[in-house]
């Protein structure tokens, strides 16, 4: 594959088409390095051979066996292939079912044995196993070890993510070292390419906590580092900004639901915040579909009604679309413009949003990591929101924060964060916990801002 920039889009990896460059930006995929921290959410052992008759209803297995009856096909009807066999080890058969693969039949040879891997279930007092993966006998080692799970999207398989992982992995891609070496020793962390290589392609479990760990440790380092920055930042800078509107009926008057109580707490807060002449620094956590968007839109609000620019970082391009798309339902009937900026804004497009932007025709903008670029100058930024901010990087937070003028900012996660560790890794911000999911009703079903 030769050199990689992990910076790079992953549509320059073999085996990445168009279609499934849009179905990698549904998952936050963009770049190669993106794949790389796409990391395995469980995973499965398959460091034994198990024989035949040791299979246990509704297991997974690994076992090699020979095909002791000529395959045979039938199509039900036209979408629908269907071939089967049977295999033995000798100490029992089972059946071998095999779904619209019908290029197999070819492949296959009656005699031959085979390596399978797949989930063993009881059929009719026989054992069967359907779509198993199949490779010939003496690549058994290709389908054995742990293997990794990955969260996925449709039409992205799992093989197809692991697949893609290991040939990166496999070229000697080099990420470069984040922690420093005297960190590393007292933490007992093992080395950031270590830590990857082990959390895709483990030996063993032990290493897989290593590499766990070193991972979670580095995720919460540098957020604690980026939250510390801003607070280094407001004690430094003498006055921030006090909007004295803060009035928003106005803006709920144009909303089809109710806000909850948590959301109004959360609201109230950020209302003080704003009036406030400190700089605004707040942690907004809340499950999906607690309302965190709709809490940062009033907030956006706000800012607007007191002559100021938003802004709104989110960390994909199909987030940020539908976080335009939803709230300028609103904020057009309030003549409030909202814009949208991304990679994948035309340059003709992208010219005139940077113009209206710096003339202050733009109210509130919501970009990618593209929102940062040095080219994006607002007229008056007032307050910017980072949508699941652990998402970026502390320079990319930092210089959004530093295209205005004290500007008030609101982090916005959906992670669960406990008490004890808020107290800990938050103490600089002040938070806003939105503990209540609003009811959903049939009107509302479709509203993802809430």
């Amino acid at each position: 594959m030769g050199y990689i920039n992990l910076g790079e889009s992953v549509r320059y990896l073999k085996g990445v088409g168009p279609k499934n460059v849009v179905k990698f930006e549904k998952m936050g995929i963009n770049t190669i390095q993106d794949l790389l921290e796409h990391y395995p959410r469980s995973y499965e052992d398959r460091r034994k051979l198990r024989k035949i008759n040791e299979f246990v209803n509704g297991e997974h297995v690994v076992f090699i066996a020979k095909i002791i009856k000529p395959i045979k096909e039938k199509r039900i009807r036209k979408s629908l292939n269907i071939m089967f066999f049977y295999v033995s080890d000798d100490t029992e058969e089972c059946q071998i079912t095999i779904f619209n693969q019908a290029y197999l039949k070819d492949k296959l040879v009656f005699g031959a044995s085979y390596a399978f891997y797949g989930k063993v279930e009881i059929t009719n007092g026989r054992f069967e196993m359907q779509n198993p993966i199949i490779v010939p006998d003496y690549d058994v080692d290709k389908i054995m070890g742990i293997y990794p799970i990955y969260s996925l999207t449709q039409g992205i398989t799992n093989n197809y993510i692991y697949t893609l992982t290991k040939s990166v992995l496999d070229t000697g891609v080099t990420l470069p070292e984040t922690i420093d070496a005297d960190i590393r020793k007292k933490c007992n962390l093992v080395e950031l390419n270590y830590a990857v290589n082990t959390i895709h392609a483990p030996n063993d479990f032990r290493t897989i906590e290593y590499a766990r760990r070193r991972i979670i440790f580095e995720e919460l380092f540098f957020l604690q580092l980026a939250l510390q920055s801003i607070k280094k930042r407001n004690k430094a800078e003498a006055r921030g900004i006090s909007f004295t509107d803060t009035d928003y009926s106005d803006f709920i008057k144009l909303l089809p639901f109710n806000l909850t109580g948590a959301q109004m707490r959360a609201i109230d807060e950020i209302r003080q915040d704003m009036q406030s002449t400190t700089p605004m620094n707040r942690l907004v956590q809340g499950d999906v579909g607690s309302g965190k968007t709709m809490v940062a839109a009033i907030a956006m609000y706000i800012a607007v009604k007191n002559g100021y620019q938003a802004a709104m970082m989110a960390p994909t391009a199909i987030l940020a679309i539908q976080h335009k798309e939803e709230l300028t339902k609103y904020f057009s009937k309030l003549n409030i413009r909202v814009e949208v900026i991304t990679s994948s804004t035309t340059a003709k497009a992208k010219k005139q949003i940077i113009q209206d932007l710096k003339n202050g025709n733009i109210d509130i903008l919501i970009g990618t990591h593209a929102i940062i670029e040095d080219n994006i100058e607002f007229n008056n930024l007032g307050i910017i929101i980072t949508d699941e901010q652990h998402r970026f990087g502390v320079k990319q937070r930092m210089k959004l924060s530093s295209k205005g003028n004290n500007v008030d900012v609101i982090v916005m996660t959906a992670t669960p964060i406990p008490r004890t560790l808020a107290l800990m890794v938050y103490s600089d911000l002040d938070m806003s916990i939105i503990d209540e999911l609003p009811p959903r009703k049939k009107t509302n079903k479709n509203i993802c801002c809430r």
